[in-house]
């Protein structure tokens, strides 16, 4: 009998870990172009305001087309004509004027909302444009969330809460609560607002100051990830206390050079102070020594 063969060895090569690193410059690139995009987009919206008015004023317009469309209709409707034997029921001809009185209402109350934005004459509006979001004259979601936007872009984060005072650009927790009650002006809501501000904040990280507080309240809508933001603000507290320590301690080793230049003890710097004098003559009274005062 012959040898027996030998199995074919096979080898395998070892697994390989490949590691890709995203250069922060393109982190940085993208949001450029992020905010590029916002921008087109908001001179679209603007465009389209400068042209076809504002979406309350396109309500009332449409508003005011279906007005005259049911008064057309009802004016239309002949008298009742006994020889001729014509006769409208009354029913019908009562449901065609209830129908034009409706749009009636409706027109005044689109002219008031029209009337409260800033296109409209109000330069107190809180919307911008009047972009109210869903459930007024027939506007969606998309455009209230695209107005909300255009507040936050332009929203004074020196007005209220940490840094107000001396007019410090921070985003406070304070700050965080008011945008986020803000929402419902434009008919954003529910999560739509909670993201819209949780991003809004994360623009925001490398170029305004924010505290522990707005951290938890970007926590309560959904944000996540600041455990390095919360590491470096615990940092920078640290070493600002360190140095107001240090700068009390350099202060106090100034007075004491000043007390020590002037030849004294400790218990006469404490007793005598600065002005050389007693406290017992300070205050007029004798010490009951021999020669005392």
């Amino acid at each position: 009998m012959g040898s027996r063969r030998s199995k074919q060895k096979i080898e395998v090569p070892k697994p390989v870990v490949y590691r890709t690193v995203v250069p922060e410059e393109d982190f940085d690139r993208a949001i450029e172009y992020s905010s590029f995009l916002d921008d087109k987009r908001e001179g679209l919206i603007n465009y389209e305001i400068n042209t076809l008015g504002n979406m309350r004023s396109r309500a009332l317009d449409r508003r005011t087309d279906r007005m005259a469309e049911l008064g057309a209709y009802y004016g239309s409707i002949p008298e009742n004509q006994g020889s001729g034997g014509f006769n409208m029921p009354s029913g019908a001809r009562n449901q065609f004027k209830e129908a034009f009185d409706q749009s009636a209402r409706d027109v005044d109350l689109a002219r008031d909302e029209f009337r409260n934005t800033i296109q409209g004459g109000n330069p107190d509006s809180p919307i911008p444009h009047g972009n109210a979001g869903a459930g007024s004259g027939g506007i969606d979601s998309d455009t209230g969330l695209a107005a909300y936007k255009r507040y936050l872009k332009n929203y004074d984060r020196t007005a209220r809460g940490r840094g107000s005072d001396d007019g410090k650009d921070v985003l406070s927790a304070l700050d965080i609560r008011h945008i986020r009650r803000a929402a419902g002006d434009f008919g954003v809501g529910g999560d739509v607002a909670d993201k819209a501000v949780v991003q809004y904040a994360r623009g925001l990280e490398d170029k305004t100051d924010m505290g522990g507080g707005t951290f938890t309240e970007l926590e309560k809508l959904g944000g996540s990830g600041y455990e390095e933001q919360r590491e470096q603000l615990r940092r920078r507290e640290a070493k600002n206390k360190s140095e107001e320590q240090k700068k009390k301690k350099d202060k106090d080793k100034d007075r004491d050079k000043d007390y020590n230049a002037s030849g004294k003890s400790r218990f006469q710097r404490e007793q005598y102070g600065r002005g050389g004098a007693s406290r017992y003559q300070r205050t007029g009274m004798s010490t009951g020594r021999p020669g005392g005062g």
